[in-house]
């Protein structure tokens, strides 16, 4: 059975503390077994990002499957409320306001009242000033900006620039 990556790592830094121990004096035995511990640590690495080179091409390869997918979606909700919109249109052309099938049952009913905005920036005005309880005022930061400004130096109270650690795989 072969070592999984903390058995190698504790291997290696028994060898590291030996090397503490002897103050720094690495003789041909530590030598040797920092050697063996290096090999099979490249290697456990080695298999290890290869996997994950492999599971991320295939996680790729599944998300253009489910686009392809979701878009084949979308033309069969259009084909078939197209089709629907015609055997309606055909059905209020004869004057027939409810049709029934052994399956399914078709009637004309009323819709729920919409509204529809003809011009969003009077509607707006118009609600400050007459219904401002209709109105929300929606407020988001811009991260990207205030960023900027402070890698430029400014002071901005409430935000600080972080900057984290990743690991990159070339």
């Amino acid at each position: 059975m072969s070592e999984t990556l903390t058995d190698i790592l504790t291997r290696y830094g028994a060898i590291m503390l030996d090397i503490d121990a002897a103050e720094g004096e690495v003789d041909d035995e530590i030598a040797a077994r920092l050697t063996e511990a290096e090999g099979a640590l490249e290697d456990k690495i080695e298999r290890i990002e290869a996997l994950c080179e492999a599971l991320n091409g295939k996680a790729k390869s599944v998300r253009a499957r489910v686009a392809a997918l979701e878009a084949h979606a979308r033309a069969c909700e259009g084909k078939a409320q197209r089709i629907h919109e015609w055997a309606t249109s055909q059905l209020e052309a004869a004057g027939v306001d409810k049709f029934e099938t052994p399956s399914y049952v078709l009637s004309q009913r009323k819709s729920p009242p919409r509204l529809e905005v003809e011009n969003e920036p009077a509607l707006i005005s118009w609600l400050r000033d007459h219904r401002p309880d209709l109105v929300e005022i929606v407020e988001r930061i811009e991260k990207r900006g205030v960023l900027d400004l402070v890698k430029g130096g400014e002071a901005v109270p409430g935000a600080a620039m972080v900057r984290g650690m990743h690991w990159r795989v070339g």
